[in-house]
């Protein structure tokens, strides 16, 4: 073997609690690297990422992030927002108006 391996994160549409699971595993296996690098590179892998926010929060606190991860998370949603406003209707017919209220608009 040549030493690299993948690994298949998925649920239903690829957007939420599978984005979600990816970055924590990011996050878990770099934890030196800033979460707002983190963002960024899981957006490169999976452009539509909305990551589940309580699957966020879990992972900030059993990873010991402070706070970073979620904080990162309003800020992706913002962009998220901006970029695609379809989101905004989307996540309010899923009943995930928090979500909605967590993003920092810019």
């Amino acid at each position: 073997a040549n030493g690299s391996s993948h690994l298949l994160v998925h649920c239903h549409m690829g957007v939420s609690r599978s984005t979600a699971a990816m970055l924590s595993l990011m996050a878990q296996a770099n934890s030196d690297e800033s979460a707002e690098d983190l963002f960024a590179r899981l957006i490169v892998i999976r452009p539509q990422a909305w990551p589940n926010s309580q699957m966020i929060r879990f992972a900030d606190e059993q990873l010991g992030r402070k706070g970073d991860l979620t904080a990162a998370l309003g800020r992706h949603y913002g962009r998220q927002i901006k970029s695609r406003p379809q989101f905004t209707e989307w996540m309010t017919t899923l009943g995930r108006q928090a979500e909605l209220q967590m993003a920092v608009l810019n």
